[in-house]
């Protein structure tokens, strides 16, 4: 969970994963051999301000046309916490565990 905004948050997720996903592979290996790799980002900032959604998730797409995904190999996810609204509506799985996440330090 990153508590603070960081300069280049997004850069620095970025080179995590790709740290993550290229140290899978030794010399002499397949590339086939590779495994997905997944970062998941519990944000206490708002990382996207243009984007209401509380959770974003990428992976690489052809340009001007995001229907067409290159690979599903290297996915990234920014939960921004302070996007969360609690009130007056049914809770998916993913807001539950938010939920637990943020209270547990009140249980």
């Amino acid at each position: 969970m990153q508590v603070c905004e960081q300069k280049s948050y997004i850069s620095r997720a970025q080179y995590y994963l790709s740290s993550l996903y290229v140290d899978q592979l030794n010399k002499g290996k397949d590339f086939d051999t590779l495994k997905q790799c997944i970062g998941i980002h519990l944000l206490n900032f708002t990382l996207f301000k243009d984007n209401p959604d509380y959770h974003s998730a990428y992976v690489f797409r052809k340009d001007h046309h995001c229907a067409t995904t290159l690979s599903h190999d290297q996915r990234l996810h920014f939960i921004e916490l302070p996007k969360l609204n609690f009130t007056g509506k049914t809770f998916t799985l993913l807001e539950k565990w938010l939920y637990l996440i943020l209270k547990i330090n009140n249980i």
